[in-house]
């Protein structure tokens, strides 16, 4: 029914982003590893979608490829992980760092996840030990995302997009915090930095 969503980036908000599509603002919900793969405010973002249905409401998850949505809706199959559980999960773990808790039958690892006791993290690992049992290096390379220059520059849209909140809060609009953020940004600042930079830039104009 809900397969993706692609519009514009407009914001975090409720463990969330928001996604501006044909005039309408949807709430969808993302990992924190997801969240480090947002681009830019107002710029074009595609999410892999799962849907779960409530009584009258429909909460939308997201997820910036398919496989951190496969392994969502495999957490979600485990009695008693409902999708914030599951959320909470992988956003404490990349993919391939979960799998290898996993295959390792590494219960106390995953009870570090908020929101996730250990008795949980034994069903996890009870019921999903034999999913991954054929996984092998080259399987969990593929899934894990904390690598490198990749982490780097995900790691610098965060920072971005976390100054550009900050600004917002602060009463700038949309345009007047990105337009400063991105006259201040620069190699491994932090959001401190950013946003000091940025209001001294701005006092400046």
């Amino acid at each position: 029914m809900y397969e993706y969503i692609k519009g514009k980036y407009e914001g975090a908000a409720d463990n969330g982003v928001i996604i501006e599509l044909a005039g309408m603002g949807y709430l969808v919900g993302v990992s924190q590893t997801t969240m480090a793969d947002m681009p830019k405010l107002h710029e074009s973002v595609m999410l892999y979608l799962h849907p779960v249905f409530a009584e009258n409401n429909v909460g939308l998850y997201g997820f910036s490829n398919e496989k951190e949505r496969e392994l969502f809706r495999t957490l979600i199959g485990v009695s008693g992980v409902g999708p914030k559980a599951a959320m909470g999960i992988l956003s404490a773990f990349s993919p391939g760092k979960l799998i290898g808790h996993i295959m390792r039958k590494d219960a106390k690892a995953i009870a570090t996840a908020k929101g996730i006791g250990p008795k949980t993290a034994e069903r996890i690992v009870l019921e999903l030990k034999n999913h991954y049992k054929n996984y092998d290096s080259d399987d969990l390379e593929d899934v894990n995302f904390d690598v490198g220059a990749t982490e780097k520059m995900r790691n610098a849209d965060n920072i971005y997009n976390e100054a550009v909140t900050g600004l917002l809060g602060l009463g700038y609009s949309y345009q007047e915090a990105s337009r400063l953020v991105d006259q201040v940004i620069g190699p491994d600042m932090t959001i401190s930095d950013v946003l000091q930079s940025a209001l001294s830039a701005a006092s400046k104009q």
